[in-house]
């Protein structure tokens, strides 16, 4: 656990240049040994920090729960390499299915690691409550507020998607691009080397820096 990253790093890179079933077959022992294992242990202690900071939110280290699968669905896709060649780790809040609630993210690849929050696609219902409300001058500049207090600890934020804003909407408002998302999240990336810092402690230090965002996530979602 405490060398994930690292192991991660390495697994990775590796499958990369070999993204193919015999490979994976052959290596399967090592992906469960030192990244699937590990990974479970590690979501159970980092999901044990995150509940201190956010309480609600769901812990589950099975995988297609908090831990995604590595087997990429192909069905659709013009890319048929079989597998990710990363390590994704989610936390949520909320009843809805997982990937329509807010939470707090992890990737982890060969080269970057990058922890995230928010939610990355809005459900209809939710994107046209999300609408309303930032049209409001006054929701919009507070939304606008919190934003700006995370990007200035080097986060980006990202889901901004659509050309124009909806029509009829105010484009006086304080922020009118908020109103171009069709999700809304926040990221920040480290370079996968050795001087990256311990894993968990800087996990739970950049949930803390955006706790304000999935509070008003989860505030948008549950209709509060």
């Amino acid at each position: 656990m405490t060398h994930l990253a690292k192991n991660a790093k390495s697994f990775f890179s590796q499958l990369k240049a070999n993204n193919n079933k015999p490979w994976f077959d052959e290596h399967r022992e090592e992906y469960d040994k030192k990244i699937l294992e590990p990974s479970k242990e590690f979501t159970v202690e980092l999901g044990s920090g995150l509940k201190k900071i956010s309480p609600n939110v769901i812990v589950d280290p099975r995988v297609n729960k908090s831990l995604f699968r590595i087997n990429r669905d192909i069905r659709f896709s013009k890319d048929k390499t079989p597998y990710k060649t990363h390590l994704a780790i989610f936390f949520w809040e909320g009843i809805a299915p997982k990937m329509e609630c807010p939470g707090f993210y992890l990737h982890i690849e060969s080269d970057t690691v990058m922890v995230g929050t928010g939610l990355y696609h809005f459900p209809k219902n939710i994107l046209n409550k999300y609408r309303e409300i930032v049209g409001d001058k006054i929701q919009n500049k507070s939304l606008s507020r919190i934003l700006n207090r995370i990007e200035n600890k080097g986060f980006v934020v990202g889901g901004e998607h659509y050309k124009r804003i909806p029509k009829g909407a105010d484009p006086d408002i304080a922020a009118p691009n908020l109103l171009l998302h069709n999700g809304l999240y926040i990221s920040k990336s480290y370079p996968n080397n050795n001087r990256l810092p311990a894993l968990k402690e800087l996990c739970l230090s950049s949930y803390r820096d955006t706790i304000g965002l999935h509070r008003w996530l989860v505030n948008l979602c549950s209709g509060n």
